[in-house]
């Protein structure tokens, strides 16, 4: 009984002394100030509506002109469109694959060879996008003689040169945001999707004034000329203080 009575005691001593310790540690444990508590999960949201906006904004091109002018310009403004943005796939594609080095760099505190690196990258996707582009648009030229029932369907040139603009806007945005994310700040979501809306206004009353001949030219000038100038005025003033912070 003396025995017994002595392991419990000696267990409820351990017991003690392992909550005293779990207790000790919690109170030295950090506690996460206010701005990172509400500003973590509003990353992932931020990033997302990025993203979002980006994919929607070609994709509404096409049902808002078959909701003002029919079947048959929206159906030849699909297509065309489609055509547009297959190097933007590529492009991204390739942008994305530099991005576990550009988290990689900001880990280890190699801020400057990090924006080197991004330069880089950006400069070989736009390189992608160009030559997919070339490819493409003499790939059109030719349909006339190689396949005319086919080429009735695709809008003339000027229109698919000014789609490729817009598309090359969407990776120019693409490519900011990375930058960004490489440091966990999704804030150029709000740009990026004011611009988008922007852009989405401007070729719906694009569509309703001049229809498919006009729309994509507006989708390219709204998205160059609004959208990308937003973006870029965030993009500069953060870059220029991660930049400055890795010199001091």
């Amino acid at each position: 009984m003396a025995w017994s009575g002595g392991a419990a005691r000696g267990r409820d001593g351990v017991a003690l002394c392992a909550s005293s310790r779990t207790a000790a540690r919690a109170e030295i444990a950090p506690v996460p100030s206010t701005r990172e508590r509400s500003r973590t999960p509003r990353a992932i949201p931020h990033g997302a509506g990025a993203q979002l906006a980006l994919y929607l904004t070609p994709q509404l091109l096409a049902p808002t002109l078959l909701r003002l002018r029919g079947g048959d310009s929206s159906g030849r403004l699909g297509l065309t469109l489609a055509i547009a943005l297959a190097p933007l796939t590529l492009a991204v594609a390739w942008l994305h694959g530099r991005y576990p080095s550009y988290g990689a760099l900001v880990a280890e505190g190699r801020t400057r060879d990090f924006d080197l690196l991004a330069r880089r990258a950006t400069a070989e996707a736009v390189a992608v996008f160009a030559a997919g582009a070339a490819a493409l648009t003499g790939i059109v030229m030719l349909l006339p003689r190689v396949l005319p029932a086919f080429a009735v369907r695709v809008l003339p040139l000027p229109s698919l040169i000014a789609l490729f603009g817009g598309a090359l806007a969407s990776l120019l945005l693409q490519a900011m945001a990375g930058w960004l994310r490489a440091f966990r700040d999704e804030e150029i979501a709000t740009p990026i999707v004011a611009g988008a809306v922007a852009t989405v206004v401007v070729s719906g009353v694009a569509a309703v004034v001049g229809g498919v001949a006009i729309m994509p030219v507006a989708y390219a000038a709204a998205s160059l000329l609004v959208a990308v100038p937003l973006a870029t005025a965030h993009f500069v003033r953060v870059r220029r203080t991660r930049l400055a912070q890795s010199n001091s």
